[in-house]
């Protein structure tokens, strides 16, 4: 996000940080109507595993575009935005995915996982986030970027902006496949919590609804 505000776009320090905010504010937006779009439409979206994917294809969609387009303030701006925004969809709704994998598990096993799925999860964000920032350097180490030059080259702010838009918005694409497969679905959820609330009633209870996530 530094890199092609200061060097393909030429900004000066305070203007980056304006720039950057928008990332920022766009999390704080995004919190409020996730929560609503949710709540109002999981069902029809197909739960939070669906919500997340239809974030990233929306911001695949606008990054892989604004390559084609170009670098300018407006397209940076957008993809900063979309990106704040889609980044509050998977981390709000990622230790959410957790949880509903330990409900399975509970309903199998009879004990409570939840606390070594969300913690599992929560390594895997670290683990995920060191191999992005080693693959962004790696990449822009390919262009020749080099961090400690005032100016860079065409070819390293090339590969910057490839960097930032396509390679964001392919990774993105194939996110969103892998999220919208998930089998879970707000409807099978649903049906899970309520077979696991007569199970421990002692009631019989149907595995109809879920069967295939077992």
């Amino acid at each position: 996000m530094t890199f092609i505000c200061t060097y393909n776009l030429g900004l000066p320090d305070t203007k980056v940080t304006l720039y950057l905010f928008a990332y920022t504010g766009a999390s704080i937006i995004g919190s409020f109507i996730l929560g609503i779009v949710s709540s109002k439409y999981g069902k029809i979206l197909g739960g939070k595993s669906k919500e997340i994917a239809y974030a990233f294809g929306a911001y695949a969609v606008v990054a892989i575009a604004s390559y084609f387009i170009g670098t300018s303030d407006f397209t940076v701006l957008l993809n900063l935005f979309m990106l704040g925004f889609t980044c509050n969809a998977f981390f709000l709704h990622g230790w959410n995915l957790a949880l509903d994998a330990a409900k399975i598990d509970y309903y199998k096993t009879g004990e409570e996982k939840g606390g070594i799925y969300t913690a599992l999860i929560g390594f895997c964000f670290k683990v995920g986030g060191a191999i992005g920032m080693w693959l962004v350097g790696i990449f822009l180490d390919m262009f020749g970027f080099n961090s400690e030059a005032a100016q860079q080259s065409a070819q390293a702010l090339k590969g910057v902006e490839i960097t930032f838009f396509l390679l964001t918005g392919v990774i993105l694409v194939v996110a969103c496949v892998v999220l919208y497969r998930n089998p879970m679905t707000r409807k099978k959820m649903d049906a899970l919590l309520d077979a696991i609330d007569k199970k421990e009633k002692g009631e019989a209870c149907t595995e109809e609804g879920f069967a295939d996530l077992l």
